[in-house]
């Protein structure tokens, strides 16, 4: 719809990434479903991927900022977010309890997934 957005990284026999872009309605765009297959990474496909979502926001959408929600835990990835411009908001959300079964069955209590809100302003 012209609110959503999916985008997917394909090789020729499969999908190996996607990410999903949503309008808010606070005006501010939202990726979520981010996510690229481990034998996948490190060849740029993520970067395109977040590129096309970016994209569209901006140039569709008319958007400048876009917000991400990433599991506090994977203090991994926050400096590949923070080089391409998501800083920490300082806003928590813990896990949506409710979608248990719907986006999978989290391998650690559901207690222990925070989201932390990165935002970008500069779309």
């Amino acid at each position: 719809t012209e609110e959503n957005k999916n985008a997917l990284g394909e090789s020729p026999t499969r999908v190996v990434g996607s990410i999903h872009a949503l309008l808010r309605d606070d005006g501010c765009a939202e990726f979520g479903l981010f996510s690229v297959d481990p034998s996948y990474q490190s060849r740029g496909i993520g970067a395109k991927l977040l590129d096309a979502a970016e994209s569209h926001a901006r140039e569709k959408w008319n958007l400048s900022e876009a917000k991400m929600f990433l599991l506090e835990q994977r203090k991994d990835l926050y400096g590949w977010y923070s080089r391409r411009g998501y800083l920490k908001t300082g806003v928590k959300v813990p896990f949506p309890v409710d979608a248990i079964g719907k986006i999978g069955k989290p391998i650690v209590s559901e207690e222990m997934l925070v989201f932390e809100e990165l935002l970008k302003t500069d779309l």
